[in-house]
């Protein structure tokens, strides 16, 4: 009930941050979508499916957004790889990957988030939205190549950027571009990757187990790849 509450009174409140930071469709065309635009520190990106209204889309992208402000306070994760032959014979790994935070912390953080931009169409509703600083939170800046080479990704898909500061992974996932959880299911998916770079594998039957907890764990780029129908994400986690 008291989620319901806090829901009831961001409307009005969201409804004139929208008004203020402009409200436009893209009628159907991703290529302008702002997961695309490059934000600063403490602006999130949030997609959510499509809703009864305008309001509830938007209040679903804030709870979407309080989510990634709660993961970056601290999240466990548990990445496990598993050899598995494919059907031509061919010997690949296989991973499966679980993420837990404290979600109560949402909520508090709710009352902390300002929408900067908001674009919505037939698929639902996208925002770019900002939240307070996290106290303690590094907040690396993150060189990566975003030139677009012959397969149609940026550069950093292929050769993720590397510095003393900060640790970073890929992960993608193939949904279609009007899937409202495609780049979060990316995003999951680069944050267990880090787990092999930060914990050491732990044997368990013919699959190997990471299991790391992880504080200031970021997105910093996200990209759609129309001809291969594939999210990508680059997550970074400070050092």
């Amino acid at each position: 009930m008291k989620l319901v509450r806090i829901v009831k009174r961001l409307v009005p409140v969201l409804c004139l941050s929208v008004s203020l930071a402009g409200c436009a469709s893209t009628g159907g065309d991703r290529s302008s979508s702002l997961y695309l635009e490059s934000a600063p520190s403490g602006v999130y990106y949030a997609r959510s499916p499509a809703m009864q209204s305008a309001e509830r889309e938007l209040a679903e992208c804030l709870f979407r957004v309080a989510g990634q402000v709660s993961l970056r306070k601290s999240v466990t994760v548990q990445y496990v790889t598993t050899p598995v032959n494919a059907p031509d014979g061919t010997r690949l790994t296989r991973a499966q990957v679980s993420v837990d935070y404290n979600q109560a912390n949402s909520i508090a953080i709710l009352d902390t988030l300002t929408v900067r931009a908001v674009r919505r169409d037939q698929n639902g509703t996208e925002a770019l939205v900002r939240a307070s600083p996290l106290p303690g939170i590094k907040t690396p800046s993150v060189q990566a190549s975003d030139r677009i080479g012959r397969d149609g990704n940026p550069g950093w898909v292929a050769r993720p950027p590397k510095s003393s500061g900060y640790v970073t992974a890929v992960g993608s996932i193939a949904q279609g571009a009007s899937s409202p959880d495609g780049y979060a299911n990316a995003d999951t998916n680069a944050i267990g990757a880090l787990a092999p770079l930060v914990a050491r594998g732990q044997a368990s039957g013919s699959s190997t187990v990471y299991e790391a907890t992880l504080v200031g764990v970021f997105i910093a780029r996200r990209w759609f790849n129309p001809q291969e129908g594939r999210w990508y994400s680059l997550a970074v986690l400070p050092r």
